[in-house]
């Protein structure tokens, strides 16, 4: 019942850039520790008083807190990997239960599947809480993102690929995504695989870390974990418990025509472009047709590849480098027609630091970065 997923590292998306916004209280949210209360355990486990314990006293002591989550949803029969916060409340990414608001969760031993219901998704960070028909018995807590420091040991824990079984996987923290002076990400490497998403990055303690979310970028022989921290989350997770939402199936970006934005990389892509067929894969949700569109260099062949490495093609980074992004460059530097429309696809469309988002983010070099174009100049 899993979706096969390409198993080529994902390069990190504007995710994690974004927690800025949110951290910087530009959303006039308490971001302070208080916002989320830290639950106490159910079970009887102090994290902060025992420790350092072995990778395996980790799993037996707090395993049960961590559910494999099942989706069906927008004909997409997927999953991932989860955990307790509090005795009716589960934590996973948002792309995990994108397309299916009510997934099942299963405990480790395979004897008990509760059904959850999504009360809140954030689109500042892959985050998505959950609310449990029944009781958790075991609950997990966080660690104090200051408290953290490079070199110390993590644990995850999860259902990651190949088996989709519960496991244990025993890393080190390498380092920290930084955005504006806050540790938004941890960067360690631990075996976390596909599956993984959502699942729990613990200190030797049996503390909440990070939440499992992605792989590290390009650039290096190694591929590393990335997982948001609770310094990333706590304010988001604040806003969703004090006001969760009755949510129900939303398919928009399952199938070409549900997204516009993802529409114009297919076509693209569609056309022989394979820096847009990298980049669809890369915007696209897990286990959606734009995703295996983009995977596929556009229904082409099978690869574990980039296609623009399949291809020996051109990457989008500056202007020059490709004709779809050097004609909307044009056109949002021209500041004629519908050129601030033109600068806002570009940024929307073009790749995470490149020189074509950018320019379309300044509105053609005529502002600091600040809100649509669009809605700047009319």
């Amino acid at each position: 019942m899993w979706t096969a997923r390409p198993a080529r590292p994902r390069r990190p998306r504007a995710a994690l850039l974004l927690v800025a916004v949110l951290l910087a209280g530009g959303c006039g949210a308490d971001v302070s520790p208080s916002a989320v209360p830290a639950p106490a355990p159910v079970a009887d486990v102090d994290a902060a008083a025992v420790g350092p314990l072995t990778p395996e006293q980790i799993a037996r002591t707090f395993g049960d807190a961590v559910l494999q989550v099942e989706v069906d949803g927008c004909d997409i029969e997927s999953g991932g990997s989860s955990f307790a916060i509090g005795p009716d409340l589960v934590v996973t990414n948002r792309h995990v239960v994108a397309f299916d608001p009510t997934p099942t969760l299963v405990s480790r031993d395979g004897t008990r599947v509760l059904q959850a219901r999504v009360i809140g998704m954030s689109e500042e960070v892959d985050l998505a809480l959950l609310r449990v028909d029944g009781v958790l018995d075991t609950v997990l807590d966080w660690a104090p993102t200051v408290s953290l420091s490079e070199g110390q040991q993590v644990i995850a824990l999860g259902y990651p690929a190949p088996f989709f079984t519960f496991s244990v996987t025993p890393g080190t923290l390498n380092a920290f995504e930084v955005v504006d002076g806050v540790r938004v990400g941890i960067v360690s490497d631990e075996s976390s695989d596909y599956g993984s998403s959502g699942g729990p990055l613990l200190t030797d303690r049996g503390l909440v870390a990070g939440i499992v979310t992605e792989f590290a970028g390009d650039g290096g022989r190694q591929v590393l974990g990335v997982s948001l921290t609770h310094d990333a989350v706590r304010a988001e997770l604040a806003r969703i418990l004090a006001d969760p939402q009755e949510l129900t199936e939303d398919c928009e970006g399952v199938a070409y025509g549900s997204d516009a934005r993802l529409d114009v990389l297919w076509d693209w892509c569609d056309d022989g472009a394979m820096w847009a067929c990298d980049e669809l894969y890369l915007a696209a949700l897990a286990g959606s047709d734009y995703e295996a569109f983009g995977a596929s260099c556009g229904d082409r062949l099978d690869t574990q590849e980039w296609c623009t490495i399949e291809y020996d093609a051109p990457e989008a980074i500056a202007y020059g480098d490709v004709a779809e992004l050097d004609g909307l460059w044009d056109a949002c530097a021209s500041g004629r027609g519908a050129w601030a429309a033109a600068c806002d696809l570009m940024f929307r469309v073009s790749p995470a630091g490149s020189d074509y988002e950018a320019f379309g983010d300044s509105c053609g070099d005529r502002n600091t970065p600040a809100g649509w174009c669009e809605e700047r100049y009319g």
